[in-house]
């Protein structure tokens, strides 16, 4: 039986390039992430200036954020969960393969599994919207008429 060498063969250009491209998205996600926080910033502030003018706000309840996390766990979980397998399997012994590929077949199967349950959400999402009314300010409420425990109506 030969020896199984386990030492990785990867040159330094390799490790540099990828090295590169994870510090230029790393970069990328932070330009992104602060031009998206100065944004929801004013929107804060115009919706604040809007409640202080007694101008109706319409609640903006979207499904795409819902929608983008159920895609990322059904799709992008599983695809990301194979690559790793697939290269992790690449120079391994056959009974650690099998452990890989059947990690990886409980990783994203549950991943999917929690995908599926989640998409039926997103139908029934758009019924949730709420209108502000025009004030501003939460419904009067009367205790008299909803006093069920002593049974009067």
């Amino acid at each position: 039986m030969q020896p199984v060498d386990f030492s990785p063969t990867i040159s330094w250009g390799i490790l540099v390039v990828v090295g590169l491209i994870l510090a230029m998205l790393l970069v990328t996600a932070t330009w992104i992430s602060c031009i998206l926080h100065r944004r929801q910033a004013w929107d804060h502030a115009e919706r604040m200036k809007a409640l202080e003018m007694g101008i109706p706000i319409a609640s903006r309840e979207s499904a795409w954020p819902r929608t983008v996390a159920c895609v990322s766990i059904g799709v992008l979980v599983p695809l990301g969960t194979f690559l790793c397998a697939w290269l992790a399997s690449l120079t391994s012994p056959a009974w650690v393969q099998a452990v890989i590929w059947g990690a990886a077949f409980l990783v994203s199967t549950t991943a999917v599994g929690c995908a599926t349950s989640l998409a039926p959400g997103l139908s029934g999402s758009g019924g949730r919207v709420k209108q502000a009314r025009a004030t501003g300010k939460p419904p009067a409420f009367d205790p008299e008429s909803f006093d069920l425990i002593h049974g009067r109506r």
